[in-house]
């Protein structure tokens, strides 16, 4: 979230005044349809409660930079993904813990039922706005300096998810495939079902084929880090990390198939 803020100014956000449907748009679709889709799924297959809260805590975070990173691989709207990215990581602070609550209505594992909903919003002012704040204040006094770390923010990321992994190597080894196999079907299916649906409803709403295409991409494509860190700090359960996880690693093989489906079918 920091390196977000890093490449924002004030002026990004005074730029959707100007165009503000889109935005619209792909924060309806971010922030309300891709949670309830994902809760009717959801409900609706069998699933250990830590595993299915797992795959919702995903779906309830924001958009992340790898979408903004996919946007621009296929020719989307880069400064539409970046804005839907911006708003919805400060919108999340009051978005998710609804969410959550919503859930706890559907799940009652015992991890998820004890948790704080102040602490949650707090959990994300701290993690989500306050860096993307300083990253902003930083690369409006210091550009230069902004775009020499952006590099080593990025490997940061690397390093949080690659941590998840050995972490769950570790502490769950002798369940770890059985783990897998109930989570990575139903991670799969609610990442191209989310894709699907971001760009349904920009089609529907007859945005441009470019910003229905950024959309799809900002349904699909959430902050799985930031979910992982919420599993494993807020909840102190690995068991809901693994989704987070999982989702990490289909949305990096996702991303070459939308490469490929941009050029040769959408044609952008």
């Amino acid at each position: 979230m920091f390196g977000l803020g890093c490449t924002l100014t004030l002026n990004d956000f005074k730029k959707l005044f100007y165009n503000p449907k889109p935005v619209l748009i792909g924060l309806i679709s971010q922030l309300i349809i891709v949670p309830t889709a994902s809760m009717v799924i959801i409900s609706a297959v069998k699933l250990p409660e830590e595993i299915a809260f797992g795959v919702l805590l995903v779906t309830f975070c924001p958009g992340g930079p790898v979408s903004n990173l996919v946007s621009h691989l296929c020719n989307g709207d880069v400064a539409l993904s970046v804005s839907l990215t911006s708003i919805s990581s400060i919108l999340c602070v009051a978005t998710t813990p609804i969410w959550i609550l919503i859930a706890k209505t559907l799940l009652h594992a015992e991890t998820i039922q004890n948790v704080n909903l102040f602490s949650i919003s707090l959990a994300l002012l701290l993690i989500v706005v306050v860096p993307i704040y300083i990253g902003m204040i930083i690369k409006n006094k210091y550009p230069i300096f902004s775009r020499s770390i952006q590099g080593y923010v990025k490997i940061a990321s690397v390093i949080i998810l690659l941590s998840a992994i050995l972490i769950l190597i570790i502490t769950k080894q002798s369940e770890l495939l059985t783990l897998i196999k109930q989570a990575g079907i139903i991670v799969l299916i609610i990442h191209f079902i989310n894709l699907i649906l971001g760009y349904t409803v920009a089609k529907i709403f007859k945005l441009s084929r470019q910003h229905q295409l950024t959309v799809a991409i900002e349904s699909g494509y959430q902050n799985n880090t930031l979910a992982i860190v919420l599993a494993t700090t807020i909840f102190e359960s690995v068991n809901i990390s693994i989704p987070g996880i999982l989702y990490g690693l289909i949305k990096s093989v996702s991303a070459i198939i939308l490469y490929f489906f941009s050029k040769r079918i959408l044609k952008i």
